[in-house]
């Protein structure tokens, strides 16, 4: 379980203080950050220049990834063009490091896979490709670990300095999940912090951690001549072991069948043949099954009225010339197998 480390979740998340805050949003409990650290200019985008050290944020979808981007930031953002993108991405100021050295925090849009062809992973790669960052910080959902962890791989393969969140860690607890964080991040090679964004849980650790990263690098780096390989190889295998290993699944969650349903149905070719496959056979079973029952509803409709309206009407003394109009307009389905329907009254009969 999730350790507090901030004490009052209404004080600044970056400094801890709960006396500064800005008077106009005290009801809303929100802080200013400026480019200069806490409680500073209004301008989010002020401060942040070419000394800043740029750290990308990416995860998956639906992984708090911008709740977490708020308590960075301070829920401070500015909307900025890059080069070679035709998208606004956002970008806020953390806080600075004990040496002053400002840092840029930029949000990327949620991605299943860094060598996807969506237009959000398209985004992602040519950042990537284009502007390549000092420092990415990965968001893992701890509660769907066994399914992000190929993505965090993806982006260690890359070459680039990574620091992991993992965020939603009370959640994965509440359902039984146990995750050994020491040995996994031992395992990866790279710093894995649990949080709770949600929760202002864990935020003082993980920009510490992002700190140290940055001061090792001592400021932004040169970028390579040589591009990013954006299509890394990472092994299924590898994934499962770490899985295996360092992850402890609830009983409910331990089914490897459905994983590999997960993958056939989601793979981008077999996933839309299978899905074609299964509208066809719907739709066969479909036109078989209503076709006997719209014949049994004929016969079931003549009966009745071969055995209840007709003797019926003669009953209550209609006239056999009023029959066939009575029975068509109460009983649309009769007069049709009517052997009678569609002669003239007085021609052949009565």
């Amino acid at each position: 379980m999730l350790q507090s480390d901030l004490g009052d979740p209404s004080a600044c998340p970056h400094c801890g203080d709960g006396s500064r805050q800005d008077a106009p949003d005290r009801r809303r409990r929100r802080w200013r950050l400026g480019g200069n650290g806490c409680h500073g200019s209004d301008s989010p985008g002020r401060g942040m220049d070419d000394a800043a050290l740029k750290v990308a944020l990416v995860g998956m979808p639906n992984t708090g990834k911008s709740t977490l981007y708020n308590r960075l930031t301070g829920g401070n953002a500015q909307i900025a063009n890059w080069p070679g993108l035709t998208v606004e991405l956002l970008r806020g100021a953390m806080p600075v490091d004990r040496q002053g050295r400002p840092y840029e925090l930029v949000d990327l849009p949620g991605i299943h896979d860094l060598s996807g062809s969506s237009e959000d992973e398209a985004v992602v790669q040519r950042f990537m490709r284009n502007t390549p960052p000092d420092l990415v910080l990965v968001v893992v959902n701890a509660s769907q670990i066994a399914s992000q962890l190929r993505l965090l791989m993806q982006i260690q393969a890359l070459g680039l300095p990574v620091v992991a969140a993992l965020n939603m860690s009370d959640e994965a607890h509440r359902f039984g999940i146990e995750i050994n964080q020491e040995g996994l991040s031992k395992a990866l090679g790279l710093p894995l912090l649990p949080v709770s964004a949600k929760r202002n849980q864990g935020i003082h650790a993980l920009i510490d951690c992002v700190h140290q990263v940055g001061e090792r690098l001592g400021g932004p780096q040169a970028r390579a001549e040589q591009p990013l390989n954006l299509e890394p190889v990472v092994s299924d295998e590898d994934q499962e072991q770490l899985v295996e290993r360092f992850v402890k699944l609830p009983e409910r969650l331990r089914n490897r069948r459905t994983r590999i349903v997960d993958r056939l149905l989601l793979h981008p070719l077999m996933g839309v043949l299978l899905f074609l496959a299964i509208v066809l056979a719907v739709f066969q079973v479909l036109y078989a099954t209503t076709t006997p029952m719209q014949d049994w509803l004929g016969f079931g409709l003549d009966w009745i009225q071969g055995s209840w309206l007709e003797p019926g009407l003669a009953w209550l003394g209609s006239p056999d010339r009023r029959r066939p109009a009575v029975l068509r307009r109460r009983w649309p389905h009769g007069p049709s197998r009517n052997p009678h329907h569609g002669k003239s009254p007085g021609v052949g009969h009565p």
